[in-house]
């Protein structure tokens, strides 16, 4: 999915949920869709191969394609037959930097979710794809923070990302029973 974007070479038209900007320098992006991206000096040089810029692209997507997988609830002791987490905003934000793969990263990349006026409920997670062509929401190499009501992802690499929000317990038998 991400080599769509990063490799499409036909004439760009206007998508609000795409955003694409050259990046030269440690640098915090506004995506002006509710999301602001701070990218690392070390981010920026290992996706560039030290050349010192690198194109960063953001897309928002649907959530449709990736769904919230039971077993982060199992393993909190949870009963995985209720929705109790959902995404926020119903959306996935994908973050590339350049060609190379941005992993390991001891400045970390930041993700602010703006203005969520969510609870303190939330977790960042990103789509780790299996080698079965699945995948599944994980929480490693990231850290969750609130700063004046928006969620902060602090992550070691760049991916799909999103906040999993967890419903209190009234409300999951509301939306249990919108979802059927």
């Amino acid at each position: 999915m991400k080599n769509c974007v990063k490799n499409y070479r036909g004439p760009w038209r206007y998508d609000p949920n795409i955003f694409s900007t050259l990046i030269s320098s440690e640098e915090t992006v506004d995506t002006d869709r509710g999301y602001m991206i701070h990218i690392s000096d070390e981010a920026l040089q290992r996706s560039s191969n030290g050349q010192g810029e690198a194109n960063l692209f953001v897309s928002l997507l649907n959530e449709t394609f990736f769904r919230v997988n039971s077993s982060l609830n199992t393993k909190k002791g949870k009963d995985s037959s209720k929705p109790d987490t959902i995404l926020h905003g119903q959306t996935v934000l994908g973050v590339w930097l350049g060609k190379n793969e941005v992993q390991n990263l001891s400045q970390p990349v930041q993700i602010r979710f703006i203005d969520t006026k969510q609870s303190q409920n939330g977790t960042c997670v990103y789509w780790h794809f299996e080698d079965n062509g699945k995948g599944n929401w994980r929480t490693d190499g990231c850290n969750t923070t609130i700063d004046n009501g928006d969620f902060v992802c602090s992550c070691n690499h760049l991916s799909f990302f999103a906040v999993l929000i967890e419903l209190a317990p009234e409300m999951t038998s509301s939306v249990f029973q919108m979802c059927t």
